[in-house]
């Protein structure tokens, strides 16, 4: 690993190589590790940057780019291929008190050594942050996501918008409501849906730990 810092950034990196050895004898190796910087452009603004890449032979490569306040259940391959799995990823956040905000765009390309499920994902978003009280506060945050199949050219488009709001009772209690739009347009048409969520949580916790108390989703 290799670490520096300098006036206005810092950076970090590991590089090597990565060897998967599975039961029934076969072996692939590969180039492995990633890149990451972070600087400040302003006083106000930062950039980070972060490259990597991986050869593995595990259930966990996922088919959508992970999108900040956006779970997907249906995103885990279960798969015996070795997978090469490589990401850049790329962050602009600045901060304009009181509004804070975030702009990024990542690039994922995983290929399987076997099956036909290469894919190709590009996903960008933003989020933007308002304190409209001291007790009070708002976010509002838009994504989407493009997965090409690259062996079946199945086309997949994800778009999501929402907001919510954060309130806190006390400094050990806090409730929070978000608001979300979601759609798939995809070539295979049975996938197609749009949907509106209603997600309400109620959090009392001491120091670092916290315990939902009441969660509701329609």
């Amino acid at each position: 690993v290799v670490s520096g810092t300098g006036k206005r950034s810092n950076y970090s990196m590991n590089l090597g190589s990565t060897n998967v050895k599975r039961n029934n004898g076969d072996e692939s190796s590969g180039f492995s590790g990633y890149i990451n910087w972070l600087t400040d452009l302003t006083v106000r603004s930062k950039f980070k940057a972060n490259i990597s890449t991986d050869l593995t032979d595990s259930s966990s490569a996922s088919v959508s780019s992970n999108i900040p306040g956006v779970g997907n259940g249906d995103d885990v391959q279960v798969t015996t291929d070795v997978i090469r799995n490589s990401i850049a990823s790329f962050d602009y956040i600045r901060d304009d008190e009181p509004v804070s905000s975030r702009l990024w765009f990542k690039y994922n390309e995983i290929t399987y050594s076997d099956s036909p499920l290469d894919r190709l994902v590009r996903a960008f978003g933003l989020q933007a942050s308002y304190p409209i009280a001291r007790l009070l506060s708002s976010s509002v945050y838009a994504n989407y996501n493009r997965t090409k199949q690259l062996e079946t050219d199945r086309l997949d488009e994800r778009y999501t918008i929402g907001g919510n709001l954060k309130y806190n009772f006390s400094r050990k209690l806090h409730g929070f409501f978000d608001l979300k739009y979601r759609a798939k347009e995809s070539t295979s048409v049975l996938e197609n849906y749009e949907e509106v969520s209603v997600f309400v949580n109620l959090v009392y916790g001491f120091g670092g730990v916290s315990r939902p108390t009441r969660v509701g989703g329609f």
